[in-house]
C-alpha cells in the first residue's frame, strides 16, 4: 500500500473519528484514576497488534448496474488491554481500519472498531462506577444496501460511537433494608449521519429488605431520551415489589405502581403497571426467567433460557419492550455480532466480564472466527420504539470441531406518538427482520483451522400510513476461510466469499478474495 494513499485516509477521517475517541477517554478517565489511587493494582496485560490484509473484489462499489473490481489495502494497527485489581477491573480492544482502493481513491477511509468495558470501586462497599464504550460500523437503513465484509463502503453504512457512564451508590438502613442508586449517562453518535444520534439518562432509587424466604422492594425510576432529529422524552415509574423463594433454585415474584410519560401524545399522562416474574436456577448450568407487565403501551414480556452442557450451549429469548434509549437497559437495539452473541452465550461458563471478554475472543482466534460478523439485523432511529425479538443459538464444540447456529426475528415500530424524525420506522411503518447465521470451524492441525460462516437476512417490504411502500431486501453471504500460524507471533489467513443482494432499488453480487497477515507483539 503507497504511503500517500494512508496518509490520505488518515487525514480525511481523522477530525470526525477523533472526538469519538476523546470522549472514550474522558469517559474512562475515573476509572484510570481509581486504579492509580488503588496500591494493590496488578495483572494488567497489554497486547498490541497489526495485521495487513488485501482483497480483490468483483464489485467494490455495491453497484447493480455498474459493478467494478478492486483491489482494497487494509492496515490494521490495534491494541488490546485488559487487567484487575482489588478494586478495578476492565478490558480494551481497539483497531483502526485503514482502507485504501487501488483504482478509487475517493473511497479510502479509516474505520475505527473499539469495544471496552470498566468497573471501579471508588469508596469500599459503598461507591461503584461502571462504563463502557464501544466503535462499530451500523446500517443506518434496513431497507438500503447492506455489506458484509472490509472496505465495502456504502452509503447506508455509517460509524456509530456509544458512550456510557454509570455511577452507583449502596448502603444499608437500620441493618434492615439496603438502598441504591444509580444514575446511568449515555450518548450514541453516527459520523455521517444525524438519524439515531442521542443522549439518555436512566436514574433509579430503590430500597429493599426481607427475612427468610420472602423478600420486599421500591424502586423508583426516570429515563429520559433526547434525539438529535427527534424530540426530548420522559418516562417515571415507582414500582413495589414482593418476592417469595419457594426454594433456593426457584424465585416469583409480584409488582405494581405507577407510571407517568409523555412519550405517546406528547403531553404527561399516568397509567398504573403490574407485573409477575419467576426465576428459576436448578443447577450452574441452567438457568430460566420469565417477566410480564402492562404498561401504558400494552404488554411486555421477557423469557430467556439456557442451558449448558459439557460441550454445548443452547439458548433461546423473546423479549418485547421499549428500545431506543441507549441509559436504559438493552442499550440502543444495535445490530448482534458473533462476539456479542458468544458473550451472552458465555455467561454462565464465565460470570467475570472481564474473563469472559478473553474467553470469548481467545475462542474466535483459535478457530479463526471473525468477532465481527453480524448476527442479527439493525438500523438507526431517532425515536422510542416498541419492539419484538426472539434469538435462538446453539454453539457445539468438539475436539476438533465448533459449529455455531443462531437465528433471530425482530418486529420495531415507533413508540413516539409525536415526533416528526425521519427514518424506516416514520410514518407509522412496521419494519421486520429476520435471518440466520451458520458457522462451521474445522481444526486441521494445532496451529490451523478452516471455517465456512453462510449468513441470510431479510427485510420485508413495508408500508406507510400514506399508502406508501418501502422495498424489502434479501441478502445471502457465504464465506470460506483458512487461518494458520505461521511462527510464534505471526498468523495468516486466505479466504474467498459470495454476496447476492435481492433489491427492488439497488441490487447486486459480489464475490471477492483475501488474504491478511497478523502480528501481535
Amino acid at each position: 500500500m503507497r504511503p500517500s494513499a494512508i496518509g490520505k485516509a488518515l487525514n480525511a477521517r481523522r477530525l470526525a473519528r477523533s472526538l469519538p475517541l476523546c470522549g472514550a477517554a474522558a469517559l474512562f478517565a475515573p476509572l484510570a484514576q481509581a486504579q492509580a489511587q488503588d496500591s494493590a493494582a496488578h495483572g494488567v496485560t497489554v497486547t498490541p497488534s497489526f495485521s495487513a490484509q488485501e482483497t480483490l473484489t468483483s464489485n467494490a462499489g455495491l453497484s447493480a448496474t455498474n459493478p467494478r473490481s478492486d483491489a482494497i489495502t487494509q492496515v490494521s494497527p490495534g491494541v488490546r488491554i485488559s487487567g484487575r485489581s482489588s478494586r478495578v477491573q476492565g478490558s480494551l480492544s481497539y483497531t483502526a481500519n485503514a482502507l485504501a482502493y487501488a483504482r478509487d481513491s475517493k473511497r479510502n477511509t479509516v474505520q475505527n472498531a473499539l469495544s471496552a468495558t470498566g468497573a471501579a470501586e471508588l469508596v469500599e462497599n459503598h461507591a461503584f462506577v461502571d462504563a463502557n464504550a464501544s466503535i462499530s460500523q451500523q446500517a443506518i437503513s434496513a431497507y438500503g444496501t447492506q455489506a458484509i465484509g472490509t472496505g465495502l463502503v456504502n452509503n447506508n453504512s455509517s460509524e456509530v460511537s456509544t458512550l456510557s457512564l454509570s455511577p452507583s451508590v449502596r448502603g444499608t438502613l437500620g441493618g434492615v433494608a439496603d438502598v441504591q442508586g444509580r444514575v446511568t449517562w449515555s450518548a450514541t453518535n453516527s459520523a455521517s449521519t444525524s438519524t439515531g444520534d442521542s443522549t439518555g439518562m436512566n436514574a433509579t432509587l430503590g430500597i429493599s429488605g426481607g427475612r427468610s424466604r420472602v423478600g420486599w422492594a421500591l424502586n423508583g425510576s426516570r429515563q429520559v431520551s433526547d434525539y438529535k432529529v427527534g424530540r426530548k422524552t420522559t418516562y417515571d415509574e415507582l414500582v413495589a415489589t414482593l418476592s417469595l423463594a419457594v426454594d433456593p433454585s426457584l424465585k416469583l415474584s409480584v409488582r405494581g405502581g405507577r407510571e407517568a410519560n409523555d412519550i405517546l401524545t406528547g403531553t404527561r399522562e399516568f397509567d398504573k403497571t403490574y407485573g409477575w416474574g419467576a426465576d428459576w436456577q436448578p443447577d450452574v448450568r441452567t438457568t430460566l426467567s420469565l417477566q410480564s407487565d402492562h404498561h401504558y403501551f400494552g404488554n411486555s414480556h421477557s423469557f430467556r433460557f439456557q442451558h449448558r452442557m459439557k460441550r454445548s450451549i443452547w439458548s433461546y429469548s423473546d423479549t418485547r419492550g421499549v428500545a431506543g434509549n441507549p441509559a436504559a437497559p438493552g442499550g440502543a437495539g444495535q445490530a448482534l455480532s458473533l462476539y456479542d452473541l458468544l458473550f451472552a452465550q458465555f455467561a454462565s461458563l464465565q460470570p467475570d466480564p472481564v474473563l469472559r471478554d478473553q474467553l470469548v475472543r481467545s475462542y474466535l482466534q483459535a478457530n479463526g472466527l471473525d468477532p465481527g460478523i453480524p448476527i442479527g439485523g439493525g438500523f438507526l432511529s431517532s425515536a422510542l420504539s416498541l419492539q419484538r425479538s426472539q434469538t435462538v443459538s446453539v454453539a457445539l464444540t468438539g475436539l476438533r470441531d465448533t459449529v455455531t447456529l443462531s437465528g433471530f426475528q425482530t418486529e420495531t415500530r415507533q413508540l413516539d406518538g409525536v415526533t416528526t424524525a425521519t427514518g424506516d420506522l416514520a410514518g407509522g411503518n412496521t419494519v421486520r427482520q429476520f435471518g440466520y447465521s451458520v458457522g462451521l470451524a474445522h481444526r486441521l492441525t494445532p496451529d490451523s483451522a478452516v471455517n465456512l460462516t453462510t449468513i441470510w437476512l431479510k427485510t420485508p417490504s413495508g408500508t406507510t400510513q400514506a399508502g406508501g411502500t418501502l422495498a424489502g431486501t434479501d441478502q445471502r453471504t457465504v464465506n470460506l476461510t483458512w487461518t494458520g500460524t505461521l511462527s510464534r507471533r505471526l498468523n495468516g489467513a486466505l479466504g474467498a466469499r459470495r454476496t447476492l443482494f435481492r433489491s427492488a432499488t439497488a441490487p447486486y453480487n459480489e464475490s471477492a478474495v483475501f488474504g491478511s497477515i497478523s502480528l501481535r507483539f
